[in-house]
């Protein structure tokens, strides 16, 4: 499932930013629309954060928040899943790992 999130701190309330995060069998592919410039940012970015890894990963849902943190469930081959999290940088373009949230015996 993707996910979307964006921020409206302009005087006029239009969005500075939209983040929208798609799960694909790659990983996610990023797409971020810029208020500054507006129009699209990047389009079809796959962060090299947030790929599968030759498969060792399988991205579930996504969740983004208004300051840029995405989360998503992640199963790994052989271990539990677990949902890693990472933050967008200032560029709006570089995400970087921001950890992993050990969701223990919660899905059993």
């Amino acid at each position: 499932m993707a996910a979307a999130s964006y921020s409206t701190v302009s005087p006029v309330g239009l969005p500075t930013w939209i983040e929208l995060l798609s799960p694909t069998e790659s990983g996610f592919k990023v797409d971020t629309w810029s208020g500054n410039i507006n129009n699209w940012l990047q389009y079809d970015l796959y962060p090299p954060t947030m790929t599968t890894l030759s498969g060792q990963r399988a991205f579930g849902a996504a969740a983004v928040t208004a300051i840029g943190t995405a989360f998503s469930i992640v199963g790994k081959h052989g271990e539990k899943d677990t949902i890693e999290v990472w933050q967008v940088a200032d560029d709006m373009v570089d995400w970087t790992p921001a950890g992993n949230i050990d969701v223990g015996d919660a899905w059993d």
